[in-house]
C-alpha cells in the first residue's frame, strides 16, 4: 500500500528545487497530484506562530479518487530565514487512498503508519530520502498490509451524551451540505481528540463531508473548511454552530448564533437510527455502521449476499453472525426488493421436518415484527405459530391446511393455549382466555365444527351454549362455499 505525502514549509533558495523565498510546497507526489490540485490542498494550510502544533484534516480527490488528507503543521521557533525572521512552519502532508482510510476506526489511527516518516523539523526533511531534491518529487511510502492489520481492531469508543449530540449534528450537517460554519473552543488537541472520536460513528460516505482544522484563529470567511477550533476568542460571525469544550476536553455546550432548534432536529434517516442506536448499551461497530448507511440511504439494491449481511443471517460460509438492527431489518423486510430474499433466507433457516406442510403458511402471514424476533431468537416457530393462531392470520381454507398437518405431526402443545385449543382440542380443556373473550370463542367455536367434527355434543361439553352454534349455524348457512361441511355438521 503506498502512501503519498508533500512538505510546504521555508527553507534558504538554494535548498528548493524551485529555488523560491518565501513559503511554498517543495515536494509533492507529481505521479498523483497535479499543480491545480496542489494549490486546493495549500489552501488549507494556516499557520499561527502561537500554535505549537496542530493537524487539519479533509478530503481531496485525486485521479478520481477520494484521499484523506491530513496535515501536521508544526511551528518551528529555533528556525530562522535568510534574512533573520523567525514565524517559520513545517507541514508535513500525508495522502491516504481510500483503500486504507476506509478501514480505519478513528482517523487519527493513520499517523501511526507514518510515524517513523514524520518530518519534526528541517533536520529530518534534510536528512530524508524519500524526497527528489532535483525534481522536486516525493517517493511514496510503502506499507505491508501486516504492518497495520493489527491496527483495524480497535474498539469504537463510548460516546458520552453531549458527543452524541454533536455527531447527530454532524451527520445532519454533512448529509444536507449546511453552510453555518461549525467553531469548537477549545485547544487544538481537545478539538482533535473531539473530532477524531465523533468522527468514528460516522459513515464513509459522511465522512468525506466533515474536515477541519483544531487551531485557528482570526476570519474565517475566505477558508474552504467548515469546522475550526478556537483556543483564543470566536470569530464574530453572524452564523454559525459553538461548541464549547472544559479545560478536560468534554463537551460543556452547544448553542447556534443566531438561535435555530431547527440546526439540532433529527431528520436524516442515519443520524435518527444513530440516536436511536446509542440507547443501547453498546457503541456500533464500522461494520454495523457501513451496513445501516447502506441500507438506510442506498436505496435498498441489495444482492442475496448484501441481504444476509445487513440482516445478519448465519448461512453458508458466513459464520459470523451480525447482530441485526430492528429498524434496518424492518425496512429491508417491508421492501419489495428486498422482502423476498429474506423469505428465501428464512427458508433455508427454519424450513425443518416437524414445521414440513405449514412452513409456507408461517412466512406468507409473518409480518417484519415477528419476522425479527424469530430471527433474532427471541421467538421460536411454535411460538410463531401460537401468536399466529392468537391474531386469527389465516382464513379457513389455511385452517384447514393446519389442521391437517396437525393431525399429521402431534405437538407437546401444553405451554401453547392456542396451539392446543385450534389444532389439538381436548373437550372442556379450552384456556380461559379464549373462552372468556367473545371473538376468540366464536373463531374457536367455526374452527370446531368446520374442521375438527364436532358435534352438538361435543360442543355442549366444551361449555358452549345452544344459542352460539345455533348463530353459528346461521352465519354458515349463508356462506355457499362451506355448505359441504355444514350438511355433514347438521347431518
Amino acid at each position: 500500500m503506498k502512501i503519498f505525502h508533500f512538505v510546504n514549509t521555508k527553507v534558504p533558495p538554494e535548498e528548493s528545487p524551485l529555488r523560491e523565498v518565501d513559503f511554498h510546497t517543495l515536494f509533492y507526489p507529481q505521479e498523483l497530484v497535479s499543480h491545480e490540485d496542489l494549490r486546493k490542498m495549500e489552501r488549507k494550510i494556516r499557520f499561527f506562530p502561537h500554535i505549537e502544533k496542530k493537524e487539519v484534516y479533509f478530503f481531496q480527490e485525486l485521479k478520481g479518487e477520494q484521499f484523506l488528507v491530513i496535515l501536521n503543521i508544526r511551528s518551528l521557533p529555533e528556525e530562522r530565514d535568510t534574512f533573520g525572521r523567525g514565524g517559520i512552519y513545517l507541514c508535513h502532508g500525508f495522502l491516504f487512498p481510500p483503500q486504507l482510510w476506509k478501514e480505519f476506526t478513528v482517523p487519527r489511527g493513520l499517523l501511526t503508519l507514518v510515524s517513523k516518516h514524520l518530518f519534526q523539523n528541517l533536520s529530518d526533511l534534510r536528512a530524508s530520502s524519500l524526497v527528489d531534491r532535483q525534481s522536486g518529487n516525493s517517493l511514496p511510502i510503502e506499507i505491508l498490509n501486516e504492518h497495520y492489520r493489527h491496527l483495524l481492531k480497535e474498539d469504537p469508543p463510548t460516546l458520552l451524551p453531549e458527543e452524541q449530540q454533536v455527531v447527530v449534528m454532524l451527520v445532519e450537517k454533512a448529509a444536507i451540505n449546511n453552510p453555518w460554519p461549525i467553531i469548537i473552543q477549545g485547544s487544538p488537541e481537545h478539538v482533535s481528540n473531539l473530532m477524531n472520536k465523533v468522527s468514528v460513528v460516522l459513515p464513509n460516505e459522511l465522512k468525506r463531508q466533515i474536515s477541519w482544522d483544531p487551531g485557528y484563529e482570526g476570519s474565517i470567511s475566505d477558508h474552504p473548511l467548515k469546522i475550526f477550533g478556537f483556543s483564543g476568542p470566536p470569530p464574530n460571525i453572524s452564523q454559525a454552530v459553538f461548541i464549547e469544550l472544559s479545560e478536560r476536553g468534554g463537551v460543556t455546550a452547544i448553542s447556534s448564533t443566531p438561535d435555530c432548534p431547527e440546526l439540532f432536529e433529527v431528520n436524516h434517516p442515519y443520524g435518527r437510527w444513530l440516536k436511536q442506536r446509542f440507547q443501547s448499551a453498546y457503541p456500533p461497530k464500522k461494520e454495523e455502521i457501513e451496513r445501516a448507511y447502506l441500507l438506510l440511504i442506498d436505496g435498498l439494491k441489495a444482492s442475496d449476499k448484501m441481504v444476509l449481511l445487513l440482516t445478519g443471517f448465519p448461512l453458508g460460509k458466513v459464520a459470523e453472525r451480525l447482530e441485526p438492527d430492528e429498524l434496518i431489518f424492518q425496512r429491508l423486510y417491508n421492501n419489495k426488493e428486498t422482502h423476498q430474499k429474506i423469505i428465501d433466507l428464512f427458508r433455508e433457516i427454519f424450513s425443518g421436518k416437524e414445521f414440513k406442510g405449514i412452513e409456507e403458511l408461517l412466512f406468507r402471514q409473518m409480518d417484519g415484527g415477528k419476522a425479527y424476533l424469530l430471527l433474532t431468537g427471541k421467538m421460536d416457530m411454535m411460538m410463531l405459530l401460537e401468536k399466529m393462531l392468537q391474531q386469527g392470520e389465516w382464513d379457513e381454507d389455511e385452517m384447514k391446511e393446519l389442521c391437517i398437518w396437525a393431525k399429521k405431526e402431534y405437538k407437546q402443545s401444553e405451554n401453547y393455549p392456542f396451539i392446543t385449543s385450534f389444532l389439538y382440542p381436548q373437550e372442556k380443556a379450552f384456556a380461559n382466555e379464549i373462552l372468556e373473550n367473545q371473538a376468540l370463542r366464536k373463531r374457536l367455536l367455526k374452527t370446531l365444527i368446520l374442521h375438527h367434527n364436532y358435534s352438538h355434543t361435543h360442543l355442549e361439553q366444551a361449555g358452549f351454549q345452544e344459542q352460539e352454534w345455533q348463530g353459528l349455524e346461521e352465519s354458515l348457512k349463508a356462506n355457499q362455499g362451506i355448505k359441504g361441511k355444514l350438511r355433514r355438521f347438521l347431518g
